[in-house]
């Protein structure tokens, strides 16, 4: 390895930068929801009949979630929580881009890039049933985490404002 004529102040300042860049992503905590967006199942339903996806198999596992009887035991039962696996649960990428009305008329670039998931009460525990309550009450389909938006912010929101009752979501129709 080559030798360089480099003082330890300069080698010292270059790592402690380097030290310093890193620090701003290790105490970001990255949570389950980063680059998540979330739909209700009806909405995971009709995007499955748009791309031509819906199958018997599909219509199955929606019948396992949607039960009452069936949507908490499917994963005590191997061959349901295949069906139900196999066929709805799991993340579809998307990634969007284009211009949306913003302030005073003007075009706002987006470009948002995710994972979509469909929730189902059965699925959706703790701060997420809080959540998917939320997107019942405000008729929501979708929810997308200020993670999933790479350009544009509008319209995303933070985990913490995922379940407050004191903020709606951002409604586009």
């Amino acid at each position: 390895m080559k030798k360089h004529n480099v003082s330890q102040d300069k080698i010292d300042s270059a790592l402690k930068r380097a030290d310093d860049s890193l620090k701003s992503y290790t105490k970001k905590k990255n949570k389950v929801a980063d680059g998540s967006a979330f739909i209700t199942d009806a909405m995971a339903e009709t995007l499955l009949r748009q791309l031509g996806l819906y199958s018997n198999h599909v219509r199955k596992a929606f019948e396992i979630l949607r039960n009452p009887k069936t949507a908490y035991d499917y994963k005590r039962n191997e061959k349901a929580y295949h069906t139900v696996f196999e066929a709805v649960i799991g993340a579809q990428k998307y990634s969007a881009f284009g211009h949306r009305d913003g302030f005073e008329g003007l075009l706002v670039p987006y470009y948002d890039k995710f994972a979509l998931f469909p929730l189902f009460p059965s699925v959706a525990t703790g701060k997420m049933h809080d959540m998917y309550e939320k997107m019942k009450r405000e008729s929501v389909d979708m929810v997308m985490m200020d993670s999933a938006v790479k350009i544009g912010i509008e319209g995303s929101v933070s985990e913490d404002d995922s379940t407050s009752e004191d903020k709606p979501f951002n409604v586009y129709k």
